[in-house]
């Protein structure tokens, strides 16, 4: 089985005996349960388009050479936060040497349907899903390493692609060929580390919201000719060749493009309107805008050397910590109206719905919760398991063998904690796990019983005791 989180800090594991199920090549359907993990592939496989195949949470499906995986009906792989479903190859090393024989990919074609959660698809020889046609639902799950695309839309497929993390891919983390008719949408995402982050080809209207693009080779995020995606709340940032390329329309809103290699935005063609608003254009290496023809229409942003527009203003946006990737505003002295408040803080559009607080836009990708009681605590956590003597710190070995759960464990007996803190990505390796940190009202610390608290929030713990 493939853990993927816990949930207590004591984790007994017994010894599990699984037999394994050899499949030779040809048509495959039915249910692949955990008791027959892992399969072993040895020949091209395909879901006839009146088949299904369900595969249970936990199942390995290990490919042993280069063999396509074709579906042209419907797959199920629906996997759990503790067990997810693993698609892989015989030889991972062999990939970090470039001599691994890799597979084909999972390729769903032809009006086929496919529904993936908490699935991990890695180092196929081509792109890990590739589309034409059909329908894809994925969600929770990891698309890494394959040397292609994470997920490639050839042409005229529906898409829906939700707290997925696509990294280190030697295409795009998603790419799409043809998508004028699609219905595709992108939300609650990690994409980084890859050739380029997303690139909507030629007809694209995707909507794309509430994610991180980071650290790729060519680019955030491309736009074609005659495309008009909607991108919303994204933070793009650290990406080689600039933040968004683009040579079609697009509806911007509440971005943070900050510190990538290159232009913030360019648009170099006398075409389509970009249409930019309550967004963060700051400390990109080259100038924040390109736009020969005056193609980009901004206003309630933050534009470092100043844009013309309405509500535009150029006033360092004060992020919280953007060395360490933290690019929440930061209002130090909150609630006292003063210069630690950042200025994107209320000063977007004012036609614009109000923030979950109730209070006017912010500027950026995410906005400063006034909706709180702060309360400052200077605290120092060490856990007895992990804490080495030789460095006077934790071990992360959790983390980095990524059994960490993403969202706070608490929500069970005896915690009963009903908090919403969760993450696509670990912010760094010094996290070593979650704590749930509760402040009590008394007088003595023997009246702090639990019906005195007053706030509780859970939180990651660093190794240094950092919380």
């Amino acid at each position: 089985m493939n853990k993927l989180s816990l949930s207590s800090a004591f984790l007994l594991l017994p010894f599990l005996l699984f037999s394994q199920t050899n499949i030779p090549g040809g048509n495959v359907s039915g249910t692949w349960t955990l008791a027959g993990s892992p399969y072993l592939i040895n020949g091209d496989i395909a879901v006839n388009s009146s088949d299904d195949l369900t595969i249970e949470p936990g199942v390995e499906v290990i490919f042993q050479d280069y063999y396509l995986f074709q579906v042209f009906g419907s797959i199920s792989a629906i996997g759990t936060e503790t067990d997810s479903i693993r698609f892989t190859e015989a030889d991972t090393t062999g990939y970090s040497q470039g001599n691994d024989l890799g597979w084909g990919g999972l390729d769903i074609v032809m009006g086929a349907n496919a529904e993936l959660h908490y699935c991990i698809i890695e180092y196929s020889k081509a792109s890990g899903i590739l589309l034409y046609m059909s329908e894809l639902n994925i969600t929770h799950s990891y698309i890494h390493n394959n040397s292609s695309h994470g997920i490639y839309d050839l042409d005229v497929s529906d898409v829906s692609v939700n707290n997925v993390i696509l990294s280190n891919n030697g295409g795009c983390g998603v790419a799409f060929c043809n998508g004028a008719d699609d219905d595709i949408v992108i939300s609650d995402f990690v994409i980084s580390g890859n050739y380029q982050g997303i690139n909507c080809g030629h007809g694209t209207n995707a909507d794309i919201s509430n994610g991180i693009i980071k650290q790729n080779q060519a680019g955030g995020i491309g736009i074609g000719f005659e495309s008009y995606p909607t991108i919303k709340k994204v933070l793009i940032t650290e990406n080689n060749e600039g933040g968004i390329i683009a040579s079609g329309g697009c509806f911007l809103e509440n971005l943070t493009i900050s510190n990538n290699i290159g232009v913030g935005i360019s648009y170099d063609l006398d075409l389509e309107t970009v249409e930019f608003s309550n967004s963060i254009l700051w400390n990109n290496t080259q100038q924040e805008i390109n736009d020969p023809y005056d193609k980009i229409n901004i206003v309630y942003s933050d534009i470092q050397g100043g844009w013309t527009g309405t509500g535009n203003i150029d006033a360092d946006p004060l992020f919280a910590d953007p060395i360490n990737g933290d690019y929440f505003l930061a209002w130090a002295n909150f609630p006292v109206e003063d210069s630690t408040k950042s200025p994107c803080i209320d000063s977007g559009d004012p036609g614009f719905p109000f923030d979950p607080d109730s209070t006017r836009v912010d500027m950026g990708a995410y906005y400063f919760n006034q909706d709180q009681e702060v309360y400052t605590l200077d605290l120092k956590v060490f856990l007895e398991g992990p804490y080495l003597e030789t460095t006077h710190e934790m071990s992360t070995n959790l983390n980095l063998a990524g059994i960490l759960p993403y969202s706070q464990p608490y929500n069970i007996a005896p915690w009963n904690y009903n908090g919403n803190e969760s993450v696509v990505l670990f912010p760094n390796n010094e996290i070593v796990d979650w704590v749930l940190i509760e402040l009590r009202d008394a007088s003595s610390a023997a009246d702090a019983t639990s019906a005195t608290s007053i706030s509780r929030q859970a939180v990651f713990l660093k190794s240094d005791g950092s919380v």
